[in-house]
């Protein structure tokens, strides 16, 4: 009789076992109110797996990596550009074609200051700030 008591358990942690997906089933216990089940546990990660520094590399490895691509690919591009325009406003000449952020297109005939006046058409000009040129037309 007592066997037949232990052969019992061990058949049913074997079924309980073969249902197991991973290690997370949900389990109802005898004694324990259905609405509140017990979940199966994995082992505890080895001691070495997931702790100290190089779980800390690890960790953090991935977001360092993500940030790397996003500076190569999207951010130094733009600095590079926002150099190059810079120097391009700095550097304007009488009689340079410009096209506008509005879409404008004229000479250069005035450089004062932060303003420049455009020739758009014959005896059409127009007083623009540089920081509206988007550059050479």
């Amino acid at each position: 009789m007592h066997t037949s008591k232990a052969l019992a358990r061990f058949e049913f942690w074997k079924v309980f076992r073969s249902l197991s997906v991973s290690g997370f089933v949900p389990v109802i216990l005898a004694g324990i109110n259905p609405a509140h089940p017990v979940y199966a546990m994995g082992a505890p990660p080895a001691e070495g797996a997931h702790g100290g520094p190089a779980g800390l590399v690890a960790t953090f490895l991935p977001l360092v990596l993500i940030f790397l691509v996003f500076y190569f690919l999207l951010i130094r591009p733009q600095q590079k550009r926002a150099r190059e325009h810079q120097r391009f406003i700095e550097n304007l000449r009488n009689g340079q074609k410009v096209i506008t952020a509005g879409g404008l297109i004229g000479h250069v005939v005035k450089v004062e200051g932060d303003e420049v006046l455009l020739e758009v058409g014959k005896d059409v000009k127009v007083r623009v700030q540089k920081n509206y040129i988007a550059g050479p037309a």
